[in-house]
């Protein structure tokens, strides 16, 4: 199952491809449902080749220029809190 972060003032958002997303939820994030899947699309491109043991994972940032981009962020779940649902 993909996985895509998104960057938010209050820390990264875990959203599973196989998760509803409400547009009160995109709207919360500040991303439309076209970003929302342009990136996920990204994301997944961008983990093309990666294992587990990478400790990878892609994460959706906007840029000042209001624009959402992807990229690969190192990860170590030991020092990470656990991910943020949208729940």
């Amino acid at each position: 199952m993909n996985v895509l972060y998104v960057n938010t003032a209050d820390g990264d958002v875990e959203i599973r491809e196989d998760q509803p997303i409400t547009n009160a939820h995109l709207r919360k994030l500040g991303m439309s449902r076209a970003d929302l899947h342009r990136c996920f699309a990204e994301g997944i491109e961008l983990m093309k080749g990666m294992k587990p043991g990478d400790r990878c994972r892609p994460v959706a940032h906007r840029r000042l220029d209001g624009q959402w981009e992807v990229h690969s962020e190192h990860s170590d779940p030991v020092m990470e809190g656990p991910a943020k649902g949208h729940g």
